[in-house]
């Protein structure tokens, strides 16, 4: 997929996605996955994200982005959970190359899709499939599909290595036979670009968002998770509250997802985090910090003084 020039796009294209119909229950049989689906679903018990939340949320995000002005080249800065840890932790942030490691994702969502359709069963033969397809299609200059089909023969079977890898991680983690279970896979990226710092742009990804028929709010997600390699750290909340963050900026706020989730499979670890002011203030906090040094509190204005009539 070749990488937009700007990526805030109209909100149409950023919340389009298709809810899949479920035919794989064979992948529902562990506890895992019944553990990590009943965490998803479980009813809200905590208040819900208010305007009067949003609106300081925003003044929060707009007064931090203008302190960094000075800071900030003619580039476009792309604040993603991967730069958000990296940054984080004092690492360099590295320009985006295709290799079997950042591909995984995108062949490994198509391949889920595959599975979920019933067209085909078993993981590596959907990663076959979708990764002969991408190549054979090619695309422009810079694309996944580009990349595929020049790339050597041992390359392209790690690819397929890990995306199998991934795409069978995530097709472990649900309960995909969960009765009114309405889960939708890799929806779009969803961005907010700064309306007065146009170069400052923060992405919100997520793997699956999930909705539980007849229970809780039956138009936004009522969850969303994302797969991770490794083990959490302390990056990891909010890493996983830029995606709600971008939400709440950018569309209703019966769009914002009431939970977010991490799953790192390789160390049997899942954390859920309620979303509320205190996850997207952090995760505010940590976009503006990592951007440059922490920012000063937004200016109160004095109270007006009461005289004695």
């Amino acid at each position: 997929m070749t990488r937009p020039e700007h990526p805030c796009m109209p909100a149409d294209r950023l919340c389009r996605s298709t809810d899949v119909p479920q035919s794989i229950s064979a992948w529902s049989t562990t506890p895992v996955a019944e553990e990590l689906t009943a965490a998803l679903i479980a009813p809200r018990g905590y208040p819900v994200l208010t305007e009067a939340d949003r609106g300081e949320l925003r003044t929060r995000l707009l007064w931090c982005l203008e302190r960094r002005a000075d800071l900030l080249g003619e580039a476009l800065t792309r604040i993603t959970p991967f730069a958000l840890r990296q940054r984080f932790f004092g690492r360099a942030v590295t320009p985006f190359r295709w290799s079997p490691w950042t591909a995984r994702r995108t062949i490994g969502i198509a391949a889920v899709r595959v599975c979920t359709t019933g067209a085909l069963y078993a993981p590596a033969d959907a990663v076959a499939t979708v990764v002969a397809e991408m190549a054979g299609r090619g695309g422009p200059p810079g694309s996944l599909g580009t990349w595929l089909s020049r790339a050597a023969a041992p390359v392209v079977a790690l690819v397929r290595a890990e995306a199998t890898t991934w795409a069978s991680n995530l097709l472990s983690a649900v309960d995909w036979s969960r009765p009114g279970l309405r889960p939708v896979i890799g929806a779009p990226d969803r961005w907010w670009c700064s309306p007065t710092m146009p170069r400052v742009a923060i992405r919100g990804r997520v793997d699956l968002s999930v909705t539980s028929a007849g229970n809780g709010n039956p138009r936004g997600p009522r969850a969303v998770l994302t797969v991770f390699e490794g083990c959490p750290s302390p990056a990891s909340r909010v890493e996983l509250g830029l995606a709600p963050l971008v939400s709440a900026l950018t569309g209703p706020l019966e769009d914002v997802p009431v939970r977010a989730a991490g799953w790192w499979p390789a160390a049997g670890r899942l954390l859920t985090f309620p979303v509320g002011p205190s996850l997207l203030a952090d995760a505010a906090d940590a976009v503006a910090q990592a951007l440059g040094p922490p920012c000063p509190p937004v200016p109160v204005p004095p109270a007006p003084v009461m005289r004695p009539v």
